[in-house]
């Protein structure tokens, strides 16, 4: 029914409506990498001494390292250990 109302055969109207069935494996590895951000995110929060004070900086400094987490895990993390 759908393509039929798409005109045309069912693949060539599937692909051109929903584009992002060839790029499955891209897709899986974006959402991967952002899983992996927020989890670096709030590992460092848990790991993170809050006063009252050093908050915004640090939670500011998580959501930095969060986005660049391959550098932080790789490089940085070792330094710092």
């Amino acid at each position: 029914m759908l393509t039929s109302w798409l005109g045309g055969s069912s693949a060539t109207s599937l692909r051109r409506v929903f584009p992002s069935v060839e790029n499955r494996p891209k897709t899986a590895l974006i959402i991967g990498y952002e899983l992996a951000g927020f989890g670096t995110f709030f590992y460092l929060l848990h790991e993170g001494g809050f006063t009252w004070w050093n908050w915004p900086i640090i939670i500011g400094a998580d959501a930095f390292l969060a986005q660049i987490w391959p550098i932080y895990w790789l490089i940085l993390r070792p330094f710092f250990e």
